[in-house]
C-alpha cells in the first residue's frame, strides 16, 4: 500500500517521473539494485502459487521469469518479507477481515458449484468466475513457500535475502547512495536513504523517481519529506481526520526545516490546525519508529497455520475436486452426442467480455488492415456453406490509406488508448442475413380518429402554484425593501441550486486570502471560529431533522387511530344490522355516517389543518402537478399556506416545550398537543404553566424549512393520494378484485385524510398512511437572518458578528441590530463573511474554472438589484439582445451537514419568455434562444419546417445536403438509440481534393463473417453475412423514402442501461456490504440489515405506524449512527454515487455531439450546421430497473441548447415497427433485435427507431413533409395526417405492400415485452412544453 495517494500529490505539485522501458534496462549501469519481491510481483505470486495443480518448481519458475525483467543475479539482491510487525498490526487485522469475508464468499459459491453439479444443471461461466475471484482475493502466500522460494533462487545463483520483517526496512537499511530501489510502495520515498527509486506500472514502463529533483521541486529538505510520510496516511497509521497530504505538506512547509524528523513531527502535533483536528492525540509512534529510527518488532510467528490459510487450502482442494468431476461429467455428455460432419461446421469467434455498450472503435482510430472479398448471394436457413473453396481463396489481407474506406475523421475526436465507453459505429447500408427461425411479425393497423371530448362547459384551467414565481408587490422599485427586491427577482428570474460543495470544504475558503481551513496563517481564534460555523450548522440539520421525524410519528399515530377507530365503528354498525330480525346489509351511505360519527369536531379541524379538502372531480393532471415540485419561498414570505402554518408552530412546540401562543391556528395545534397527550403517544417536557425556555436555536426559524417539507409530503399522499387510490379501485373493480357495490368514490364533505384513508383501506393499504423521514439528514434551508440567530447564541461567532456589523459603522448591540443591518446589505453578506467564499477575486481563467459556480455568482448591493430590476421590467426589456450573466444569491443556504447548495437566481434566464408576457414581436427565436430556458421549448418538426423559408432562417446560405442530423431514441434497456446522418462534403474533406469527385461505387469494401442464430430447441442455423460498406441500397421512391447520396455516412450508438447503472450498482453493493457489519443493540449482536428487514411493515396486510414507532425507538441510535454518523460516510459515497452517474451523462453527451463534430466544451459553430432530432414517444416501466431516458434526455436537450444547438421533437410513429431501408413491416425476433423479410438484415431496434426518425428529419429538410411510408394510414387508404396537413385526401402507395406482410403472423418468443409508444401528434412531449401556438 505505501504512503495514500502520494504519487498523485507528487505529480500534482509539478514533478514529472522519467519514464523508462523494460527493454533498456539491461543497458543501463546502476548500483545495486535491490528489488521488493512481493511490492512488485504479488500479482504473479497469487496466480502461480493459488493453483495447485501447479508442481511447485514450476511456480518458482514463473515467478523467477518475471523478476528477470529488471536484472540478472549479477546486479540485484532480492528481498523477501518475513514475519508481521507489530506496528503493522491495524492493517494486517484489516486484511485479514477482508480475506476471511473473502473465503466466506468462496464457500457459498462453491456450494452452489457442487448443488448445480448434483443437479445435473448447467454450470455457468459466472459459477467459476466467483469462485476463482474469491480463490484469488482470500490468498495468502505462506512464510513456508517464500523460504522454498528463497532456496530454488539461491540454487540458480541469486542474492536473497528473507527479511526479519518488512522489505521496506531491510532495504532502505542497506541502500548505498547509488544504489536503485525498485518497488512499487510509495513508502520507500519516506526513508532517507534511499536516493534513486524505480517504480514498475503497466505496459512494461517504469517510472523513475529522482528523490533529489523531488525535493527541490516540492521545495522542502529531506527530513521534511520524511516527516510528511510519517503524518500522513500510512500501513502504520491513519493520517488526522480532515488533513491530507496536501494540507499536511503545507503546516510541514511552514514549520520549516530541522535536523532531525522527529522535531518536525513534534512541531507539527502542536501547530493550531492540528491540535484542533487532533480529537484521537495521535503522536504517530509507530511511524517514527520506522521511517526515523528504522526499528519494527515482530510478532511471534504462530507453529500451527491460521484458520485463514487452512480454510484457503480445503477450499481449493474442494473447488479441484468439483472442477475434476465436471469435466468428467462433460466429456460422458460429448461422448453420446453423435459427432457432425466437419463441413457442416462453422467456428465462431470466441465472446467477447462485457463491454459497457456495444461500440466500436472511434471514427479516427480507423484500421488500416482491410478485408476484400467477393460479394456473394444471400442463402436461404436451409443452404449449407460450401467447403470447395478454402478461406485463402475467398479472402485477401489489403492495406489501404486510413481514409480511403473508413470513418471520416471528425473535429475534437481523439483516439483512445484504450477500447472507449462511448464510441459510434459505421452504418452499413447492405446486409443480408439468414431469416430467423421463430419472429413476431408486425401487421398493418388502420389509423382511426380519437374521438373528441364534447365538453359545452370547460372548466377554467387551474395553474400549479410551483410552476409558477411568487408575484411581487405592486411597489415601484425604487421603494421596494430587500424582501420586496428578492421577490422581484423571483418573478424575473428562475432559482437555481448551486451545488459547491461540502460544509468544511467550503468554510476552509472564507478567508480573504483563499485559504484553506486551518491554514497557518490564519490566526487560531479565526480557526476556532470556522470550526464552530460547521459544528453549529450540523446541529441545527441534526435538530431539524429530529424535530420533523418525531412530528411525522405523532401524525401517523394520530391518523392511525383514528383509522382503527373508523373501521371499528363500521363493524359495529354492520354486526348491529345483522342482528336485526331480518338482518339488513349495511349501505354505503350508512358506512359513511358510521365513519363520520366516529371522527370528533376538534379531531375532524385537525385533520382540516394537516391537508385541505380535494376535489371528488378535479383533473387528474393538474392535481397531481400541484405542488410536486414546491418550492420554498417561505424565506421570501415568511406566512406560508395554512398547512405550513399549522406544522410550523407544532415542530416548534416538539423542539422547545414551549406551548404555542392563543391565535387562531395555535388554538388547533394545541388540541393536537393535548389529544396527544391524553392517548398517551406524548409526554410534555414542561406543563403550560412553566415559563418558556432558552433554545440554542430560535425554534420558529429553525424549523421553518422542515415545517414546509412535512406540508408538501402530506400533500402528496393525502391530496394526491385519494386521486390514484380511486383509479386503482376503479381497476379492481372492473377485473372483479371488488365487489361493484364497494364505496370507491371520493366525498366532498370530509377531509382529505378520511377519504385518503377509506380508500387505502379497499385496496389493502397499498400505500403508507404517513411518510417517514429517513435517518439520512435531509437538506435544510436556512435564511442569513436566522444564521445570524444561531451565530449570536455562541460567544466565539458572536464576537466576529459584532465585530463585522461594528466595521461598518453600524450598531451591533442586540440580535436586532444585527438583522436591521442584514436587511439593509444586499444577499449574501453572511454567506460571504462565514460560510463560503462566494465571488472570488479571480485573474485567470484557471482560477475561474476552479471556482466554479462560486465565482459565477454576483454580490450585488441594494441599489445595484434596483437598477438591474429596472432594466428587466417587460416594457424596457430587450430578450432578444439580453446577454446578463451570472448568479444573484437569494440570500440563504441549503445543506444536509455534509453538502452545501446556494439558491440563486439565474440572471441569464427571463420568466417574461418562459411565461410569455411579453408581445409576440419582442420574444426571441424558440429554437435559437435559451433566455426562456433550455428545457422548456421542444417543438416537434412539422411546427418548425413548414417551408424552404423556415429552413433558410435557420441556416441561412446553408445547402440542404450539407446539414447533419443526429436523432435519439429513448428505451429502457437501451437508455439511447442514436443515429446520425453525416454531411456529404465530411467524406470529401477526408479523401482530399483529388478523390472528391470519384464515385463510391468504384471501391467496394466487403467482409465476410460468420454468424449463429439460436432456437429455442438449441439448433443453430449457419449462413454468411455479406457487410458491404459505401455501397447505397436503391430505395423505393414509392414509399416516401428520402434518398441518400453515395458520400452520405451513417454512424450510430447504442447506449446500454446497465452501463448506466454502474455507479448504483457499485454504491449499492458498498451498502449491502456496509449493513452486514455487526452493531449491538440491547447486548446483542446484530446487523443493520437484520435491523431495516425485522422491522414492523408500514404498508400492506399487518401494517401498523404505532408498532413500526416503538420497535425503531430500540434501534433508532444504531440506524442514526450508520445512516448520519462515521464522518458522514453514507453521505460520502452516495454523493459520489450521483457524481459518477452525473459523469456518465456527460460522457454520453459528450460522444453524442461528437458525432456531428462537436463537443460539450465548446459552442455550436454555424459553419458546421447540425439538426438534432429527440422521439416524443411515452413509455412506462412496471418492473425492473427505473428507465433513464428521460432524465438523460432532459439532461442532454439542456446542455445542447445551452451550447446554442438546434433541438426539434419527433413523432415516433411506425418508427419501431418499419424497416427504415425498405420502408415494409418488420417482424421482432427478441425484444430488442428486429428482422426485415425484405432486405433480410436485423435491426437493434433502438437504432432502427433511430435511423427512423433520421429518415423524417431529411423528409422534412427535402420536401418538408415527413415520409410517406411513416404516415399512418385509414381504412379506405389515404394518409389523414397528409390531408390535415394540407395536402387533400392523400393516397398511401404503401398500404397493399405492407399488408401483405400480414399473412404470416409467427407467434411472439417468450419474454418478449411490449413497448407503450405515443401514436398520436402530442403537443406535449416527455422532454418539456410546446410552445403556446403549437397547441
Amino acid at each position: 500500500m505505501g504512503l495514500f495517494d502520494w504519487y498523485p500529490f507528487i505529480r500534482k505539485k509539478g514533478y514529472n517521473p522519467t519514464v523508462l522501458y523494460q527493454s533498456v534496462l539491461a543497458s543501463l549501469t546502476t548500483g545495486t539494485r535491490r528489488f521488493d519481491v512481493m511490492a512488485n510481483c504479488f500479482p504473479v505470486i497469487q496466480q502461480a502459487y493459488s493453483n495447485q495443480n501447479l508442481p511447485p518448481d514450476d511456480a518458482h519458475r514463473i515467478l523467477e521469469n518475471d523478476i528477470k525483467r529488471f536484472g540478472d543475479p549479477l546486479n540485484m539482491r532480492l528481498y523477501i518479507d518475513g514475519d508481521q510487525a507489530e506496528e503493522k498490526m491495524d492493517t494486517a487485522k484489516a486484511r485479514d477481515a477482508k480475506r476471511h469475508k473473502a473465503l466466506n464468499r468462496t464457500e457459498k459459491s462453491i456450494k452452489v458449484f457442487e448443488e448445480r453439479l448434483n443437479s445435473n444443471l448447467r454450470v455457468r461461466k459466472r459459477h467459476f468466475t466467483d469462485v476463482k475471484a474469491g480463490l484469488k482475493s482470500s490468498f495468502h502466500w505462506s512464510l513456508r513457500s517464500r523460504q522454498e522460494f528463497a532456496n530454488y533462487m539461491r540454487h540458480r545463483g541469486w542474492t536473497v535475502i528473507v527479511c526479519r520483517t518488512e522489505a521496506d526496512l531491510a532495504i532502505a537499511m542497506d541502500a548505498q547512495g547509488i544504489d536503485v530501489i525498485i518497488s512499487k510502495d510509495s513508502d520507500m520515498t519516506a526513508y532517507q536513504s534511499v536516493t534513486t527509486l524505480w517504480r514498475p506500472v503497466s505496459n512494461n514502463l517504469i517510472l523513475v523517481y529522482k528523490i533529489p529533483d523531488v525535493l527541490a521541486t516540492l521545495g522542502i529538505s529531506r527530513t521534511q519529506l520524511t516527516a510528511l510520510a510519517v503524518v500522513s496516511r500510512n500501513d502504520y497509521h491513519k493520517n488526522i481526520y480532515s488533513l491530507g497530504p496536501a494540507t499536511n505538506f503545507s503546516i510541514i512547509k511552514s514549520i520549516g526545516s530541522r535536523p532531525d524528523a522527529r522535531e518536525i513531527v513534534a512541531a507539527y502535533l502542536t501547530h493550531g490546525q492540528v491540535v484542533v483536528k487532533n480529537t484521537k492525540e495521535e503522536t504517530f509512534e509507530n511511524s517514527i519508529r520506522v521511517f526515523i529510527i528504522l526499528q519494527q518488532e515482530p510478532i511471534q510467528p504462530l507453529v500451527q497455520e491460521s484458520q485463514a490459510l487452512q480454510l484457503f487450502r480445503v477450499l481449493q482442494h474442494r473447488f479441484n475436486e468439483l472442477y475434476i468431476k465436471h469435466q468428467s461429467t462433460k466429456n460422458i455428455r460429448a461422448a453420446g452426442v453423435k459427432e457432425r460432419p466437419k463441413d457442416d461446421i462453422v467456428r465462431l469467434p470466441s465472446p467477447k467480455t462485457f463491454n459497457r455498450y456495444r461500440t466500436v472503435e472511434s471514427p479516427a482510430a480507423i484500421s488500416k488492415t482491410k478485408t476484400v472479398t467477393t460479394p456473394q448471394p444471400a442463402r436461404g436457413p436451409s443452404q449449407q456453406i460450401s467447403s470447395d473453396s478454402s478461406p485463402s481463396q475467398q479472402s485477401t489481407s489489403v492495406m489501404s490509406a486510413p481514409d480511403a474506406d473508413g470513418h471520416p475523421p471528425l473535429s475534437r475526436t481523439r483516439i483512445p488508448r484504450n477500447r472507449g465507453r462511448f464510441s459510434f459505429k459505421e452504418r452499413t447500408r447492405k446486409v443480408v442475413h439468414a431469416p430467423p427461425p421463430k419472429a413476431k411479425q408486425f401487421k398493418l393497423k388502420f389509423y382511426q380518429e380519437r374521438p373528441e371530448t364534447v365538453n359545452p362547459t370547460p372548466a377554467k384551467k387551474t395553474t400549479s402554484k410551483a410552476n409558477k414565481p411568487p408575484q411581487p408587490n405592486m411597489k415601484p422599485i425604487a421603494d421596494k425593501d430587500k424582501s420586496g427586491l428578492l421577490r422581484s427577482l423571483s418573478w424575473h428570474h428562475p432559482t437555481a441550486w448551486l451545488e459547491i460543495g461540502t460544509l468544511e470544504a467550503n468554510f476552509g475558503r472564507v478567508s480573504g486570502d483563499g485559504a484553506t481551513l486551518g491554514n497557518p496563517e490564519i490566526p487560531l481564534n479565526l480557526n476556532i471560529v470556522q470550526q464552530e460555523v460547521v459544528d453549529c450548522l450540523q446541529e441545527a440539520v441534526q435538530s431539524a431533522a429530529t424535530v420533523k421525524r418525531n412530528a411525522q410519528r405523532l401524525i401517523g399515530e394520530f391518523v392511525e387511530t383514528l383509522a382503527v377507530r373508523m373501521h371499528a365503528a363500521e363493524e359495529t354498525k354492520r354486526a348491529e344490522l345483522q342482528k336485526l330480525s331480518p338482518p339488513m346489509t349495511m349501505t354505503n351511505v350508512e358506512r359513511r355516517k358510521a365513519k363520520r360519527d366516529a371522527v370528533t369536531k376538534d379531531e375532524r379541524e385537525i385533520l382540516a389543518h394537516l391537508c385541505v379538502r380535494i376535489k371528488p372531480n378535479a383533473a387528474d393532471k393538474e392535481q397531481q402537478d400541484v405542488e410536486q415540485k414546491e418550492e420554498d419561498n417561505t424565506d421570501l414570505d415568511d406566512k406560508g399556506n395554512l398547512e405550513q402554518q399549522f406544522l410550523r408552530p407544532f415542530l416548534a412546540y416538539l423542539y422547545s416545550g414551549n406551548y404555542p401562543s392563543k391565535t387562531r391556528v395555535g388554538v388547533v395545534v394545541n388540541k393536537l398537543i393535548d389529544w396527544l397527550t391524553d392517548h398517551g403517544f406524548h409526554h410534555p417536557i414542561r406543563a403550560r404553566r412553566d415559563l418558556n425556555e432558552t433554545m440554542p436555536f430560535t425554534p420558529s426559524m429553525l424549523v421553518r424549512s422542515v415545517s414546509v417539507q412535512l406540508a408538501v409530503e402530506l400533500q402528496r399522499i393525502y391530496g394526491h393520494g385519494p386521486h390514484d387510490l380511486h383509479k386503482q379501485a376503479t381497476a379492481m373493480v372492473a377485473k372483479h378484485l371488488l365487489p361493484p357495490e364497494a364505496d370507491i368514490g371520493i366525498q366532498d364533505d370530509i377531509s382529505a385524510v378520511e377519504n385518503f384513508l377509506q380508500l387505502n383501506r379497499i385496496t389493502g393499504n397499498r400505500r403508507r398512511i404517513i411518510p417517514l423521514t429517513s435517518f439520512e439528514l435531509p437538506f435544510v434551508s436556512f435564511t442569513e437572518p436566522e444564521l445570524a440567530s444561531f451565530f449570536w447564541k455562541r460567544e466565539s461567532l458572536k464576537t466576529r458578528l459584532t465585530d463585522l456589523v461594528a466595521e461598518d459603522g453600524s450598531p451591533a448591540n442586540t440580535l436586532f441590530d444585527i438583522t436591521s443591518w442584514i436587511a439593509g446589505k444586499g444577499p449574501g453578506i453572511i454567506i460571504k463573511q462565514f460560510i463560503a467564499d462566494v465571488a472570488p477575486q479571480v485573474k485567470t481563467s484557471r482560477q475561474r474554472r476552479k471556482a466554479g459556480h462560486r465565482g459565477a455568482v454576483k454580490l450585488l448591493t441594494l441599489e445595484q438589484i434596483k437598477s438591474h430590476l429596472t432594466a428587466v421590467q417587460d416594457k424596457w426589456v430587450d430578450p432578444i439582445n439580453y446577454a446578463t450573466k451570472g448568479y444573484i444569491l437569494r440570500g440563504s443556504i441549503r445543506t444536509d451537514g455534509f453538502r452545501l447548495q446556494l439558491p440563486a437566481y439565474k440572471l441569464r434566464e427571463l420568466h417574461s419568455v418562459r411565461y410569455r408576457r411579453l408581445e409576440p414581436t419582442k420574444l426571441p427565436p424558440k429554437l435559437t434562444s435559451t433566455v426562456g430556458g433550455t428545457d422548456y421549448y421542444l417543438q416537434e418538426i412539422r411546427r418548425v419546417i413548414t417551408c424552404k423559408e423556415d429552413i433558410e432562417k435557420l441556416w441561412p446560405g446553408v445547402p440542404v445536403e450539407r446539414i447533419k442530423t443526429l436523432t435519439l431514441d429513448g428505451g429502457q434497456v437501451c437508455v439511447i438509440g442514436a443515429f446520425a446522418d453525416l454531411a456529404e462534403d465530411v467524406l470529401s474533406q477526408s479523401k482530399g481534393k483529388d478523390n472528391a469527385n470519384e464515385s463510391s461505387m468504384e471501391d467496394v469494401t466487403t467482409t465476410t463473417v460468420a454468424t449463429t442464430t439460436a432456437t429455442d430447441n438449441q439448433q443453430s442455423i449457419n449462413a454468411t453475412t455479406s457487410v458491404s460498406t459505401k455501397v447505397p441500397i436503391p430505395l423505393p421512391q414509392s414509399q416516401g423514402l428520402p434518398t441518400f447520396s453515395s458520400r452520405t455516412t451513417f454512424l450510430n450508438l447504442a447506449v446500454k442501461q446497465k452501463a448506466v447503472y454502474q455507479p448504483t450498482f457499485r454504491f449499492r453493493r458498498w451498502l449491502e456490504d456496509t449493513k452486514q457489519e455487526q452493531v449491538s443493540v440491547d447486548g446483542q449482536q446484530v446487523s443493520i440489515s437484520d435491523i431495516e428487514s425485522r422491522l414492523p411493515p408500514l404498508k400492506g396486510q399487518g401494517s401498523s405506524v404505532i408498532n413500526y414507532v416503538q420497535e425503531l425507538k430500540r434501534v433508532e441510535e444504531c440506524l442514526q449512527k450508520f445512516y448520519a454518523g462515521s464522518g458522514n460516510l453514507y453521505k460520502r459515497q452516495k454523493w459520489d454515487m450521483e457524481r459518477a452517474r452525473d459523469y456518465e451523462y456527460q460522457l454520453i453527451a459528450n460522444r453524442l455531439l461528437g458525432i456531428v463534430g462537436g463537443s460539450l466544451g465548446e459552442r455550436y459553430d454555424p459553419s458546421n450546421p447540425v439538426l438534432i432530432g429527440v422521439g416524443l414517444g411515452n413509455f412506462s416501466i412496471t418492473s425492473g430497473l427505473s428507465a433513464l431516458n428521460s432524465t438523460f434526455l432532459s439532461y442532454f436537450i439542456q446542455k445542447a441548447r445551452s451550447l446554442g444547438y438546434i433541438i426539434v421533437g419527433l413523432n415516433e410513429y411506425y418508427t419501431s415497427k418499419k424497416c427504415p431501408h425498405c420502408g415494409h413491416f418488420i417482424a421482432q425476433v427478441t425484444l430488442r433485435r428486429f428482422y426485415c423479410p425484405e432486405c433480410q438484415v436485423y435491426h437493434h431496434r433502438d437504432v432502427m427507431a433511430a435511423e427512423n426518425m433520421a429518415n423524417i428529419v431529411r423528409g422534412y429538410l427535402e420536401k418538408q413533409e415527413r415520409p410517406e411510408y411513416l404516415h399512418p394510414v385509414a381504412a379506405d387508404g389515404s394518409l389523414p395526417w397528409m390531408a390535415k396537413a394540407g395536402a387533400g385526401p392523400a393516397t398511401s402507395s404503401t398500404a397493399a405492400s405492407s399488408s401483405s406482410n400480414t399473412t404470416t403472423a409467427i407467434n411472439r418468443p417468450k419474454g418478449s415485452r411490449k413497448r407503450a409508444t405515443s401514436t398520436s401528434s402530442s403537443s406535449r412531449g416527455r422532454r418539456g412544453k410546446v410552445a403556446q401556438e403549437d397547441k
